[in-house]
């Protein structure tokens, strides 16, 4: 009985297994790939809402300067701001006629 050796068969298999690990690196990497991008994406849109809830901390900042200084100043201011609030929304006083251009000049 006679053995027969193949040569041939070691490059046959080391075919067969480079070839799938290479695939499955392949895929790795786009799949990281794009995971990455999509995560990125989410960072710049998180970054736009800070910054939009930090100028929106700025401006409540302002406003409770504002409503400090109110609480803090004298009778006399305070009958000012409130005069010129309610000029603002539309009020006047009493036997007071108010008169519109409508020519838009």
């Amino acid at each position: 009985m006679e053995v027969k050796i193949i040569k041939g068969r070691k490059k046959i298999n080391k075919f067969l297994v480079r070839w799938p690990i290479r695939f499955v690196t392949l895929v790795f990497v786009f799949y990281a790939v794009f995971t990455l991008n999509g995560i990125c994406a989410k960072i710049n849109e998180k970054k736009k809402h800070l910054n939009y809830l930090n100028s929106e901390i700025i401006i409540q900042k302002n406003k409770n300067e504002e409503l400090k200084k109110i609480s803090r100043a004298s009778n006399e201011e305070n009958k000012e701001y409130f005069i010129k609030l309610a000029r603002n929304l539309g009020f006047s006083k009493q036997n007071e006629k108010i008169f519109a251009n409508i020519s838009g000049n």
